[in-house]
């Protein structure tokens, strides 16, 4: 895996340009879409286990998929990152669904 081609990385570095406290604990969000309800109630089951909240929606219409919205408190650091990524993808794929990323707030 070359590292200027990972998101995780990308995205943490960016982060940590304007966040002044990037050691505080704080809500992460990871982001899935499936094509059925059945397949994201399966993955919400999988990360209900691991610790994670699970919220479960339609998304938007024209895409007419389910959102299935993963929380869970933690610091973004990248070697948590990079494994968890794997593991989210696998659960994805696993379920013919997409994992679409994670976000979190910048603490000022």
């Amino acid at each position: 895996m070359k590292i200027f081609n990972d998101p995780d990385k990308k995205t943490l570095e960016l982060w940590s340009q304007y966040e002044r406290h990037p050691n505080q604990p704080r809500p992460v969000s990871f982001w899935f879409y499936f094509p059925h309800k059945k397949e994201a109630e399966l993955a919400k089951i999988v990360l209900e286990k691991d610790g994670f909240d699970v919220d479960i929606s339609p998304s938007a219409p024209s895409k007419k998929q389910w959102l299935c919205l993963a929380y869970k408190t933690m610091i973004p650091e990248y070697a948590e990152f990079s494994d968890l990524r794997h593991w989210l993808e696998n659960i994805a794929e696993e379920l013919g669904g997409e994992y679409d990323g994670w976000e979190t707030e910048i603490i000022q």
